[in-house]
């Protein structure tokens, strides 16, 4: 016969502390993020408001996600920090071309439908308390101006095209032979394999092989 669990909620608290003291991180994307606790949604759903079992939830990229794919982990978390910039590519709409024109066309100049339309809002702008879905409406955020990714010409670049103001760079210009020196005094080579002779499309078993 199949055995029937029953889980309370005081068990599953348990269980969670138990669970973050040998995996304190969980790593995971947002369309996977229910199925961690899939299992106990029963139990969970009516408690969610006197338990959560993800203290801080850390959402990066958050303007490129859409805010429904966030809710299952949200509503589960005593904390949300969420990373982003709105005015990077827009969220992915899985809706047809003509659902969007015509959204578009009903209600892009209402501001209390266009706050949470799937056509324009995104996590990033549910959690800075954006008015609008608007690429320039930062809301209640917090700018880091801070970079220290790219060498400083390639920032000056995209802070032009994106009209950034008063970003500080702390990265070093680096000369691009310096790096190549570094790297053994030779240039990385890349090269078509389409037309490789191989068992498979697109690839060369040569490279394999070696």
């Amino acid at each position: 016969p199949k055995k029937v669990f029953s889980y309370t909620l005081g068990k599953i608290r348990d269980m969670f502390s138990l669970v973050s003291l040998a995996y304190p991180v969980f790593t995971s994307s947002l369309h996977s993020s229910p199925f961690l606790w899939e299992a106990f949604s029963e139990i969970l759903e009516p408690n969610r408001n006197s338990f959560k079992p993800i203290y801080l939830l850390f959402i990066d990229e958050a303007a490129m996600a859409l805010p429904h794919l966030a809710y299952p982990a949200v509503a589960f978390s005593e904390r949300v920090v969420a990373v982003g910039d709105p005015l990077q590519l827009k969220p992915v709409v899985c809706l047809d071309d003509r659902a969007i024109v015509l959204h578009e066309k009903l209600y892009s100049e209402n501001k209390y439908v266009n706050r949470l339309s799937p056509t324009r809002t995104s996590v990033y702008h549910r959690v800075a308390l954006c008015n609008t879905g608007s690429f320039d409406d930062i809301g209640k955020s917090v700018f880091l101006d801070s970079h220290r990714r790219c060498q400083p010409r390639i920032v000056e670049t995209f802070s032009e095209i994106a009209g950034y103001k008063n970003l500080i760079v702390n990265t070093e210009e680096h000369n691009g032979l310096d790096r190549i020196k570094k790297l053994g005094g030779s240039n990385l080579l890349f090269y078509s394999i389409e037309n490789f002779d191989s068992r498979r499309p697109n690839t060369n078993m040569f490279e394999v092989d070696f």
